[in-house]
């Protein structure tokens, strides 16, 4: 059999999206299954970065047939003499052993069915099919390698945005505190429930993935920003030693949100509450990201769509209100809040002519407290709508 009529190759550039399995994927020499192993191994003679040839009939792929079995067949390795195989049609070599998989295939779904091969298949390429009919081929080594990177990126990212997770932000925050001074920025979405609640949760997504957009552009390169969770968001600024250092890029991040936000179908105006706080490696990690995050509800109470320094007088009052928050969620369940009933009277003549339902919260350690105290922490925690419905039942 004539090399030009069973060798043939492939040179097209492959492309594709990166958490597909076509991503990994090379562009293939093809050979005709009619072809001997002495008519492929000068092919991967010529060529010492081949790692494998797809061996196809009539156009359709039947597995992929790897330097090393070329090899090992030829030097009987695997049992049988040379003379043999050299007479062997290489699509007889590779159909018992065939593994062709789509180009749009996930790399863990690739990576589940090329392990549950057999033993003796596990080391041959993958062969890749994209949808034009272009082929390509992955070794098992370099998915399971992609697979596993993936999976470490996964542990310290956010997959909605692809910042840094509170996991790697709180190990990049104690790792910096013990090398110097830091500050750390604390921005959150101002109104983010009612985008979510008005809009749908599709849209509160894009728009986070929009927020975390305008902060790359908004912070220093090489500053940390991680997603903490919901729609907040922190800074790492290394070598920051004083809020003077920190405020100027407080201030780009708030700016960075004049501009309505450009959402599928919609443009939205939104705004962020920024806390600063700056430490060293005298102070905890946790104390220093609660001290911005404390500065940050104190933006939000200033008129919201700016930044705060965190100041420690105002600890108190702030840590009174994320307690109460905490412990208002589990108010209703507990069956503290009562409704205090004011009559509402008739000045002309001093009858009674109604009620006003009036909430209060009798809390287990500070007593009745009044709505005002606790109304805005349920806006904030989503249980205004529920508090509601128990006042009308």
């Amino acid at each position: 059999m004539s090399l030009t009529a069973d060798v043939l190759s492939s040179e097209r550039p492959l492309d594709t999206g990166p958490a597909e399995l076509g991503h990994l994927a090379i562009a293939a020499r093809l050979v005709g299954a009619g072809a001997r192993l002495p008519d492929i191994e000068p092919v991967f003679s010529a060529d010492q970065n081949l790692s494998a040839v797809v061996v196809v009939d009539d156009g359709v792929p039947l597995g992929a047939l790897t330097r090393w079995r070329c090899g090992a067949l030829m030097s009987g390795r695997l049992g049988y003499g040379r003379a043999l195989h050299a007479r062997t049609r290489v699509g007889d070599l590779v159909e018992l052993s065939r593994m062709v998989v789509p180009a749009e295939w996930d790399l863990v779904e690739a990576s589940t069915a090329a392990l549950g091969r057999s033993d003796a298949d596990r080391h041959e390429d993958l062969v890749v099919v994209f949808a034009d009919g272009s082929l390509g081929t992955v070794t098992v080594a370099r998915l399971l390698a992609e697979v596993a990177r993936a999976h470490a990126h996964q542990a310290l990212h956010d997959a909605l945005t692809g910042l840094a997770n509170r996991r790697q932000f709180a190990t990049a925050l104690t790792r910096m505190l013990e090398n110097g001074p830091i500050g750390v920025l604390y921005a959150d979405v101002d109104d983010f429930k009612v985008v979510n609640d008005t809009h749908g949760h599709a849209v509160g997504d894009e728009l986070l993935a929009a927020v975390a957009a305008r902060l790359r552009c908004a912070v220093r390169p090489g500053d940390l920003i991680a997603r903490l969770g919901g729609d907040e968001f922190a800074v790492l600024l290394e070598g920051m030693s004083s809020p003077d250092h920190v405020a100027p890029l407080a201030d780009r991040v708030v700016s960075a949100f004049a501009d309505p936000v450009a959402l599928t179908g919609r443009r939205i105006q939104v705004s962020v509450s920024v806390g600063v706080a700056v430490g060293d490696r005298h102070q905890p990690a946790d104390d220093l990201l609660q001290h911005a995050d404390q500065a940050m509800y104190t933006a939000k109470r200033g008129g919201k769509g700016a930044y705060a320094v965190f100041e420690t007088r105002a600890r108190g009052s702030v840590v009174t209100r994320r307690e109460l928050k905490s412990d208002l969620l589990g108010a209703l369940r507990r069956e503290e809040l009562r409704l205090h009933y004011q009559p509402l009277v008739q000045l002309a003549d001093g009858t009674i002519s109604g009620a006003e339902a009036l909430v209060r919260w009798q809390h287990p350690e500070q007593g009745l407290l009044a709505p005002g105290t606790f109304i805005g922490l349920a806006e904030e925690n989503g249980l205004i709508v529920p508090l509601g419905r128990w006042v009308l039942e």
